[in-house]
């Protein structure tokens, strides 16, 4: 809700905008009304679950990944963004949110933006600023892509995790 949210300042500047909305979102009708309230309903795509064929696709047509992670009411935070390195792959910048695994996946102001989870403001901002910089936007994508394959793919995220593993049972 906090992207939707950010939409109408954001088409302000991009009014051909669409945002597109891959997975299973639990809340897609309640976005859905939110975004017909706000306005911007016209600008919303929600995919529901695409094939891991399909992903890719996806991912090379957009110019930004955007994905805002709020911590869950038992105070649980989203883990390592993967989805974000997918991203990466395809050469796509990111702008997540802060304080939560997604921040593991990007190096701010160089492979994306990090964001306040709850501020429309501060992702409207976030998504402007790399819209209206295409060379900023691309470097920021080619950059992202040579850090996911030094450090996030699943095999080297595996390794990183057996490696803290180790050293915390042998260190009992």
């Amino acid at each position: 809700d906090v992207i939707v949210r950010a939409l109408p300042a954001i088409l302000q500047e991009q009014p051909g905008l669409v945002y597109v909305m891959v997975g299973l979102p639990t809340r897609a009708h309640e976005l859905e009304r939110l975004a017909v309230e706000l306005g911007v309903r016209e600008h919303v795509m929600i995919t529901g679950a695409v094939s891991m064929d399909a992903l890719p696709l996806y991912y090379n047509l957009a110019d930004l990944f955007v994905l805002v992670s709020r911590r869950a009411r038992d105070g649980n935070v989203e883990g390592y963004g993967i989805v974000v390195a997918e991203a990466a792959l395809c050469g796509v910048p990111a702008v997540v949110s802060r304080g939560c695994g997604l921040e593991e996946a990007v190096i701010e102001g160089q492979t994306g933006l990090l964001v306040e989870p709850d501020d429309p403001r501060a992702v409207a901002a976030a998504v402007q600023h790399l819209l209206a910089d295409e060379s900023l936007r691309r470097e920021m994508g080619r950059q992202a892509h040579c850090h996911v394959l030094k450090t996030g793919t699943w095999a080297q995220r595996i390794a990183v995790y057996d490696d803290i593993l180790r050293r915390v049972v042998g260190g009992q």
